[in-house]
């Protein structure tokens, strides 16, 4: 009987662990079901989501992973996993700064006028400003904000032919900048920023002083794709930019017929404030001789740009920042 009642309570103890497997058994399965939907559509959010989505998702998944990463308990080779993908998520967005008060008005400039080491005349009208310089008869960087041209209709005027001269530059003419195969070129095009521009402004986007001297190939294989991308889709995609634009002149640049220097590069520097008042940025440098074939090639640093240029970007920005934001070269295209 003691040998029957032993048996009964053996199968019960077995029924019982059996249960209690089954029900963490189906636990798991339903948290891991969980955890693939939520996972699916985290990443969902994250690729193909809004810009905002984007940043709160990548703020969060950042601030888990840099916690995990730092834990004893975490085996090296997880450890290691953790570490590429924070590393994945937090340059995908690129370097922030904290933005601080900075673009609360609808100035063309981002943190006060560029510093110039050459001397340069500045050409200003209410939504671009141009840093000219005289004595080579060339713009040395254009600056201005650009918004989202699907939330503004286009400007009348932006379609209007190019004018051959800048009243407040005489000495400076369309044809001056063409010789061979150069020809004068917009850094700009009106047609794509007019949304962002006053009539007074579009009309001096016209003028020679906001051209420079580019070979025709050059500027429809490579300048008005980066222009494109800039321009165009950069404004739709974050709603507002600041863009700073223009040639890079060395010592021996080759000069035209008539004595107009040719630019040995031309760049473009792209500022962004996220929506949680973050600044970040991009910055392209072109060789005008064997340019990348990629325009993702040509991402570099605020600070090659501004070794190269003689200029200083953002001057009111804190130097602390700045330090860290000029030295910074996104390693994908936004």
């Amino acid at each position: 009987m003691a040998a029957k009642r032993s048996s009964q309570t053996k199968k019960t103890n077995r029924k019982n662990r059996t249960g209690l497997l089954t029900v963490i058994k189906r636990a798991f399965q339903r948290l891991l079901l969980v955890s693939l939907i939520l996972s699916l559509t985290l990443t969902g959010l994250y690729v193909y989501g809004p810009p905002a989505a984007r940043e709160q998702i990548g703020h969060f998944l950042t601030t888990v992973l840099d916690g995990l990463r730092h834990e004893e308990w975490v085996p090296e080779p997880l450890a290691d996993i953790i570490d590429k993908a924070h590393d994945a998520i937090s340059h995908r967005e690129g370097l922030l700064i904290d933005a601080g008060e900075l673009g609360y008005d609808a100035s063309p400039l981002l943190a006060g006028l560029p510093i110039s080491v050459a001397p340069v005349r500045v050409l200003r009208s209410d939504s671009v400003i141009n840093l000219f310089d005289e004595t080579n008869r060339m713009t040395r960087c254009i600056a201005l904000r650009l918004t989202n041209p699907d939330q503004k209709p286009q400007t009348a005027n932006a379609q209007a032919e190019p004018l051959t001269v800048d009243p407040r530059v005489p000495n400076l003419r369309t044809g001056h900048m063409t010789d061979g195969p150069w020809s004068a070129q917009p850094l700009l095009p009106a047609e794509w920023v007019a949304s962002s521009m006053s009539n007074e402004s579009l009309q001096e986007l016209r003028q020679p002083t906001f051209s420079v001297p580019m070979r025709g190939q050059f500027y429809e294989d490579y300048w008005s794709q980066l222009m494109q991308k800039v321009a165009l889709e950069y404004p739709k995609k974050f709603g507002e930019i600041w863009v700073y634009t223009g040639p890079v002149l060395q010592t021996a640049s080759k000069r035209l017929a008539s004595g107009i220097p040719v630019p040995d590069y031309y760049y473009a520097i792209v500022f962004d404030i996220t929506s949680a008042g973050w600044l970040r940025s991009i910055a392209f440098l072109i060789p005008h001789q064997n340019p990348p074939e990629a325009i993702g090639e040509c991402i570099t640093s605020i600070q090659a740009i501004e070794s190269l240029t003689g200029l200083r970007f953002l001057p009111a920005l804190n130097k602390d920042a700045y330090a860290d934001l000029s030295i910074w070269v996104n390693p994908y295209l936004w």
